[in-house]
């Protein structure tokens, strides 16, 4: 399941729209973006979100260049 993302900085889970979660793992793709699964701390439901270089979570995958 793909995170919310609010004002292109703030990561929510898609869910419960907590803010509340933790990175259990990351994987650097060969353009750069960090995808990152994550795990709410509210409703315990796993999902992934994607960062820029600069560490900026991207909508989608496909808007990085």
């Amino acid at each position: 399941m793909r995170a919310t993302i609010i004002n292109e900085e703030v990561v929510i889970c898609p869910c419960c729209k907590g803010h509340d979660f933790e990175i259990q793992r990351r994987f650097v793709l060969d353009s750069g973006i960090v995808e990152n699964h994550a795990r709410c701390n509210v409703c315990c439901e796993e999902f992934t979100y994607a960062e820029d270089r600069l560490g900026r979570p991207l909508r989608d995958k496909k808007k990085a260049g």
